[in-house]
């Protein structure tokens, strides 16, 4: 590397001293870093603790030298800096028993979101782009020697020089972006760097806390729904003489079998350019034949995704009854490329990981399968679960920005979407069951992520004629929808001209939502989804204020969870309501309904 870094793994109580000597010099800040057996804070012990600045760092073995620099660092005084601050802050409180102090640390990692949060925010990712172009080089040196010697994260030798190498280059490479972000964040939107860091610690609290699984329940659905996936697989063999699991096959059956003028495979795929059998291509050949073998490999195939995804996790993750989720504020998809830098979105939508909950089917009544992992998430003994989820947020917000009469009045009394489809059908006796309101509510959707008509056509299950004259009508009434996203477009487009990033900020924070392959219409949709996501972030930190945040223990889409001891269920359940809701934060009220029940899946 071109770095000009001193580095040293402390190895005698020579070193030791040497380290408390530097330390107790005037540093502004110092980066911290921990090296563990694994990924999951609350079973993998730490190995190495390392400390530094911008130009050196120190490695500790943490059985050996830990206790002597947490002293220290309970005395220090200076800001503390880290990249993915939970994980590390949570392995300070799990293994050493230490707090050390919020008000003084810094992420980088949010930083590097902030920044660019349209790319990676793994620490080498970040420091190759603005630190060093080699900054990754001790990384796949490392990489290379485990995978020659057969080590992994957890028997890799303490002294071996890449290892003790590679991970005090972390401090180091920590700190060098944290002088680079951190004052141009300050400057330009230190509102949302102030949210996220308070966000983080809310998240924090919520992960160690964790959420109750009924493990005798979800062991018994497990057992279930595995006997259902042998049984369709013996039913496929027995009927068609093939594995559910092959599309080749499945495809070819049904192309026999389904009329041309019922239904056409099309979709391909991206990998080979066969033809698809996805979720959305069954969905399509199901809604159009009701075919049993679709039927079946399309329940099969769900079925076979909860098992792996959530049910064998929560058995596999439980710990006392309780597992803890991880809770990532900012996610990007090219983060996972490293696991220690976190997860991510352009548009800084929360995400849950470990298991992926928020990857769960919303509850519906044609997908009972997501009714049953729902039904898993239970409230501790004596307790009970209180959800609030935001009404429409995205509209409301949607209003806010367009400032659209018509929105805005579609927000009065009464389901909004049923008040839409009465102005664009012209018929006031439009009711919620009215199969008129879903297609009224598809088309806003559309306006929301910028669809064109075919696939407003199809999500709405009408023809693209009929969806264009929709839309018309639409337009028509609401004007100010089309506006703003032609307004949010054209502004992009002028930001990439005079400054080479194509950009819009949000009215909350100043945070940037970016988009860098030419799709200016979807900086409409990161508008809208950024905000959202702020605003839950508000009102998790305001929850936390309000004396409420020791009992929320899941963040979900724009759903609130929290766990309510009995005898206060109406104080949480009311104050949490309270704080969820906000009639001044947009030119529409913001409103939120709260259901309460043992588990998870009551929710109406």
């Amino acid at each position: 590397m071109t770095l000009d870094v001193n580095l040293h793994l402390v190895d005698s109580i020579d070193e030791v001293g040497e380290l408390k000597r530097w330390m107790s010099q005037n540093h502004p800040y110092l980066a911290v870093d921990i090296e563990t057996e694994g990924l999951q804070w609350y079973r993998h012990r730490p190995r190495l603790l390392q400390i530094g600045n911008a130009h050196e760092a120190w490695a500790l073995p943490w059985h050996l030298w830990g206790g002597a620099i947490l002293e220290v660092l309970r005395e220090y005084r200076g800001e503390i800096v880290m990249h993915n601050l939970p994980f590390d802050l949570m392995m300070f409180e799990k293994w050493a028993g230490v707090k050390l102090p919020r008000h003084r640390m810094h992420d980088t990692r949010i930083e590097a979101h902030l920044l660019e949060p349209h790319k990676p925010t793994g620490l080498k990712a970040v420091a190759e782009r603005w630190v060093d172009k080699q900054a990754a080089q001790s990384q796949r040196i490392l990489r290379d020697a485990m995978r020659l010697h057969g080590w992994g994260w957890d028997t890799v030798p303490l002294d071996f020089q890449p290892y003790w190498v590679y991970a005090c280059m972390d401090p180091i490479l920590t700190a060098r972006v944290h002088e680079h972000h951190y004052p141009i964040l300050r400057q330009q939107c230190p509102n949302a760097l102030d949210l996220e860091m308070a966000t983080s610690f809310v998240l924090i609290d919520m992960m160690w806390r964790g959420v109750t699984v009924d493990l005798d329940y979800t062991a018994k659905k497990l057992t279930e729904f595995r006997r259902y996936v042998d049984q369709a697989s013996r039913w496929c063999l027995d009927n068609y003489g093939f594995e559910a699991g092959s599309d080749v096959r499945v495809i070819d059956r049904l192309q026999r079998d389904i009329p041309d003028s019922t239904y056409t495979f099309t979709k391909t795929t991206k990998k080979t350019g066969r033809l698809s059998l996805d979720k959305d291509v069954l969905l399509e050949v199901v809604a159009a034949t009701h075919h049993p073998l679709a039927e079946v490999v399309l329940q099969r195939r769900r079925i076979q995704r909860v098992c792996s995804a959530y049910l064998s996790k929560f058995l596999e993750l439980a710990v006392d009854g309780r597992i803890h989720p991880n809770f990532n504020p900012t996610k990007h998809k090219g983060d996972e490329e490293d696991p220690e830098s976190g997860y991510g979105a352009k548009t800084g939508r929360m995400s849950v990981s470990d298991p992926p909950l928020q990857q769960l089917p919303r509850k519906s009544n044609d997908n009972p399968v997501a009714n049953a992992v729902r039904r898993c998430i239970t409230a501790s003994p004596g307790r009970t679960l209180v959800m609030c989820d935001f009404d429409q947020i995205e509209f409301r917000i949607y209003a806010h920005l367009t400032r659209d009469p018509g929105l805005i009045r579609a927000f009065g009394e009464g389901d909004f979407f049923v008040n839409m489809a009465r102005e664009i059908f012209a018929d006031p006796t439009i009711e919620k069951s009215d199969p008129r309101r879903q297609p009224t509510k598809n088309a806003g959707y559309a306006k929301i992520y910028g669809s064109g008509i075919p696939k407003f056509a199809k999500t709405a299950g009408i023809d693209v004629r009929s969806a264009a004259d929709f839309m018309g009508r639409m337009d028509a009434l609401y004007p100010g929808m089309e506006t703003f996203n032609r307004q949010v477009e054209q502004i992009a487009r002028d930001r990439e001209a005079q400054e080479g990033t194509a950009y819009v900020l949000s009215q909350l924070t100043r945070r940037r939502f970016i988009n860098d392959d030419g799709r200016y219409y979807a900086l409409v949709n990161y508008l809208i989804q950024g905000m959202a996501a702020e605003v839950l972030k508000m009102k998790n930190v305001e929850l936390q204020s309000a004396g409420l945040g020791e009992y929320l223990v899941l963040d979900c889409h724009d759903e609130a969870v929290m766990d309510a001891p009995d005898e206060h269920l109406a104080e949480v359940a009311g104050g949490t309501q309270g704080v969820m809701e906000d009639p001044d934060l947009f030119s529409v009220p913001l409103t939120a309904s709260t259901d309460f029940g043992p588990n998870w899946g009551s929710k109406t």
